[in-house]
């Protein structure tokens, strides 16, 4: 019983921040690649990228931390705490079914915030990291 309030609590906290990040403005994105971007220019290239390039570098970093590792957590956190109910049926469907709403919640709230503009493409790497990297984990885990 411990173990599914802890499972829920996460799957719950993965939403939220789905939620707060995607209304949330991103003031210090605006900038040409940030502080992080300089960092990087500075140390890994000399200073030598454009402030295009530096853009495009962070730009695919926040692709990767708030697509990929948000939804997989949020998705991993969701099929654990679903896994807690061994005669529960439509588990995959439940997941799916979260998946997808979380996935288009996730970008509609973003046409609602000035600075976000929402993409049909990161509704596909959304649902995909959501419900595909928790099912290759899960997979694996099998057939061990």
């Amino acid at each position: 019983m411990a173990k599914r309030i802890i499972f829920l609590v996460l799957a719950l906290v993965g939403t939220f921040l789905v939620v707060y990040l995607s209304t949330n403005g991103s003031k210090g994105y605006s900038e040409v690649g940030g502080t992080v971007g300089n960092w990087i220019n500075d140390t890994f290239f000399d200073s030598s990228l454009t402030s295009k390039e530096v853009s495009s570098i962070t730009h695919f970093g926040w692709k990767g931390v708030g697509h990929v590792a948000l939804y997989a957590f949020t998705g991993i956190s969701y099929s654990v705490f679903f896994s807690t109910f061994p005669g529960m049926k439509m588990k995959r469907t439940a997941l799916v079914g979260i998946g997808i709403v979380l996935a288009i919640a996730g970008e509609v709230t973003q046409l609602f915030t000035p600075t976000r503009t929402a993409a049909f493409a990161d509704v596909i790497i959304n649902f995909v990291s959501f419900a595909g990297l928790p099912a290759i984990a899960g997979l694996y885990l099998r057939t061990r």
